[in-house]
């Protein structure tokens, strides 16, 4: 089991039945006083946490003390957000290939594939790390490096933007957006 001992994120890392819960809730335990939180990785996860947390404690009030890396983000923003579902995004994704100006990929937009396909690619821009702006800019190079792919770098640049539009005005963001935030 490997941990960090300084006072900020502590990641704990080891095989199973090797003591890691025991180990977190006491590191937990120690900074109760601080309001220390357990980032879990799924839901059931952090309820399993929180109910053991509970009985270590004899009940914990007006806290959350384990959460979801969502929850965390939610935490950190002070407001809930509301995520954009895969059918959503798949819909959103559809009504980009209909509505939007396309040059490189106007022939192959209605074939088999292509909706999966840009669901993916704008998912796979959206987890790079990467800002729209940012995005934009790197199309617009790709474009003018490649002239070849100027046409289909203007497609993706124009998709990527109304994507972004659309979940905005819908009210909705993606998990890549909102840890950007």
């Amino acid at each position: 089991m490997s941990e960090s001992p300084h006072n900020g994120l502590t990641l704990v890392l080891g095989p199973a039945n090797s003591g890691k819960i025991g180990r977190v809730l006491r590191w937990w335990e120690e900074r109760l006083p601080q309001g220390a939180l357990l980032v879990a990785p799924t839901a059931p996860d952090a309820r399993r946490l929180a109910l053991r947390m509970a009985r270590r404690t004899g009940g914990l009030l007006g806290q959350e003390p384990a959460l979801t890396f969502d929850g965390l983000i939610r935490l950190i923003l002070e407001r809930p957000l509301r995520y954009a579902t895969d059918l959503e995004r798949a819909l959103i994704a559809a009504r980009l290939l209909r509505d939007t100006p396309l040059e490189a990929l106007a022939l192959s937009a209605n074939l088999p594939g292509v909706l999966t396909a840009l669901s993916r690619l704008l998912e796979q821009l959206r987890e790079s790390g990467k800002d729209p702006q940012e995005l934009d800019r790197i199309l617009v190079r790709w474009g003018a490096v490649d002239p070849q792919a100027a046409s289909l770098a203007g497609d993706i640049r124009r998709l990527a933007e109304a994507y972004v539009q659309t979940l905005s005005s819908l009210g909705l963001t993606d998990r890549p957006a909102a840890v950007q935030e």
